[in-house]
């Protein structure tokens, strides 16, 4: 898993030629060792598909995330901002 991930980051960085930090778990797929792994390869942090607004608890290679759909009314984005 460290070598697809340190992999992986090293064609993002060369391809695009920037520094990738952000890791998005495969369908959102991850094992316990993941985050730490994630870490070694030199993600700064990374994203679950797990529903919610990301927070200090969660931890930086564990953070939570808000599904924002093609033609979300404002309203249901401001909701999903708040927390409700």
């Amino acid at each position: 898993q460290l070598v697809e991930m340190a992999n992986s980051r090293g064609l993002l960085n060369r391809s695009l030629k920037q520094n990738t930090i952000l890791l998005i778990y495969p369908v959102g797929r991850y094992t316990p060792a993941s985050p730490f792994i994630a870490q070694r390869a030199g993600y700064k942090f990374a994203l679950t598909t797990k529903p919610g607004l990301a927070n200090a608890s969660q931890g930086l290679y564990e953070l939570h995330r808000q599904r924002v759909i093609p033609n979300m009314s404002d309203e249901s984005f401001n909701q999903l901002l708040s927390g409700n």
